[in-house]
């Protein structure tokens, strides 16, 4: 699957033009990923109802059928609405603004189904694991330090992350996952809690995909090359829409 022809552009973003070192990685990125949504299957993914917050709120997680010949539960039917939230296990703020959303879901007649690709396929599992305890290793210790956090911590995750170049970083790492987004539907609707998640769904074909935005400071790694971008407030509003101090031309995102 041409990717490209998707409407997905390899040579800029919002407006800025990508070096062309950056184009080149990028175009590699999304010729991959449309191999992978040629070649790949996964099993049907079910609403699995959660327990812990049953008695809160009706919430389902969705994950995949039990393998053939294992006794399965019942399929819970789902009527109304619903909103698939990408969730994934990368420091605790994503999955407290997971359930969040699932509460305002609910709040509004629509009845949330939480997803966390780490539950479709043990190698993502793995890894969003390895980078989960390398990052709060990080932040702890620029806790602890100054000069750390000065000199490596908020050189690493804030001045190379603020460039609209750090997006094809969020390509790379959606492209990881976009395995475990083959089950969803097309026309379903999606809101991720991490920039990776909302790429990933829009590069599945997902077309009705909002990426909830989680630091107020606009930087062009917390941004997704599709969809609507839902940002916390005024300053980081302007920041965002206009791509503001992120290199190159102003173009609204």
């Amino acid at each position: 699957m041409n990717l490209t022809g998707k409407g997905f552009r390899s040579d800029e973003f919002y407006g800025t033009p990508l070096s062309r070192r950056n184009a080149r990685d990028l175009k590699g990125i999304l010729d991959r990923c449309g191999l992978l949504l040629e070649e790949h299957a996964f099993p049907a993914l079910l609403p699995v109802p959660e327990p812990h917050l049953g008695s809160l709120f009706p919430v389902y997680s969705l994950k995949p059928a039990e393998p053939a010949g294992r006794a399965e539960a019942p399929v819970p039917e789902i009527s109304g609405p619903c909103i698939v939230i990408g969730m994934m296990r990368m420091g605790y703020g994503h999955y407290r603004t997971g359930l969040a959303l699932a509460s305002a879901a609910t709040a509004n007649g629509v009845t949330p189904l939480l997803f966390d690709p780490g539950w479709v396929s043990e190698e993502i599992y793995r890894n969003l694991g390895r980078l989960d305890a390398w990052y709060r290793k990080g932040s702890q210790l620029a806790h602890r330090s100054s000069l750390f956090n000065s000199l490596v911590w908020e050189r690493g995750t804030g001045k190379t992350f603020k460039k609209i170049d750090a997006m094809v970083r969020v390509y790379r790492a959606a492209g990881q996952l976009l395995p475990a987004f083959l089950p969803l539907d097309e026309q379903w609707p999606f809101v991720g809690t991490h920039s990776w998640l909302s790429q990933a769904a829009s590069l599945r074909g997902m077309t009705r995909v909002a990426n909830a935005v989680q630091d107020n400071w606009p930087k062009g790694f917390f941004l997704s090359g599709r969809g609507i971008q839902c940002v916390q407030g005024p300053s980081s509003y302007s920041g965002y829409r206009l791509t503001l101090g992120m290199g190159g031309r102003r173009k609204e995102a």
